[in-house]
């Protein structure tokens, strides 16, 4: 894809290396978005206050990445999609406070860290507020480059298992936010009913989530989260309340 430009006009090239023949890289992995649509054809929707899009395979840019370097990311995708499909989309414990699965937690840590990166600095509008600042270079240098393999380069990262007798939660899909834990910058988003939480800051974690975070173990430890009791859930609420009543307004707009 040779020749291609920005939206302002300035030609682009892989973010990594250069080359300017950069492809469509999904910035959350496609399989994740078909796992959001339930895997039976129904479009993906992503409600925002500003916009509503549809897609089945999720989102992508074409600016960003050749060939070669989304291959590298598409190893830590197909290791995370695997371990979900297997691990993370069993029905709920209801009567569970934490869940446990054997897995290899510094793959996932990198694969966490590959969608933060492709979000900050894709100039797709939906993710628009996910910018690491000074860690972006850490983050490129930790999965692309030779710190790849330095634990104490990663991000502390810690993983929930939403549940709601309501809602199917492996479902639930939602772009990076940014939130604070502690005081410790963070960002906070969804994937096939997990939710997920990397640090972006040098101030530790509390103290009561040394037993979650999941870096450097073989094991993934985590909360059961009820939907309906989070934050997630009543900005989902107030969000689709707002668009019910900006379609209202002008459905009765166009009656007068």
């Amino acid at each position: 894809m040779t020749g291609l430009n920005s939206p302002l006009g300035v030609p682009v090239a892989c973010r990594v290396c250069g080359d300017e023949r950069t492809i469509r890289a999904h910035i959350v992995p496609a399989a994740f978005g078909r796992l959001a649509s339930a895997g039976n054809g129904k479009p993906l929707k992503t409600i925002a206050r500003d916009s509503r899009k549809v897609s089945n395979s999720g989102i992508w840019d074409a600016t960003i990445l050749c060939h070669a370097c989304d291959r590298v990311l598409g190893g830590y995708d197909k290791y995370a999609i695997e371990l979900w499909r297997s691990a993370l989309t069993s029905p709920p414990d209801f009567k569970a406070e934490e869940f446990e699965i054997e897995a290899d937690a510094s793959r996932v840590v990198k694969f966490l860290m590959a969608i933060l990166w492709r979000a900050s600095v894709t100039t797709r509008p939906e993710f628009s507020t996910v910018r690491l600042g000074p860690y972006e270079p850490k983050f490129k240098r930790t999965i692309f480059g030779p710190d790849s393999a330095a634990p104490d380069a990663h991000p502390r990262v810690m993983i929930s298992r939403y549940r709601s007798r309501h809602l199917p939660m492996h479902h639930m899909y939602s772009m990076p936010i940014y939130s604070t834990l502690g005081g410790a910058n963070c960002y906070v988003f969804a994937l096939g009913g997990c939710r997920i939480v990397v640090k972006v800051d040098k101030r530790p974690f509390p103290r009561f989530c040394e037993r979650y975070i999941i870096n450097g173990r073989d094991v993934i430890r985590g909360l059961m989260v009820d939907f309906e009791d989070t934050t997630e859930f009543a900005a989902m609420r107030d969000v689709i309340h707002e668009r019910w009543r900006a379609d209202a307004a002008r459905r009765h707009t166009s009656l007068q």
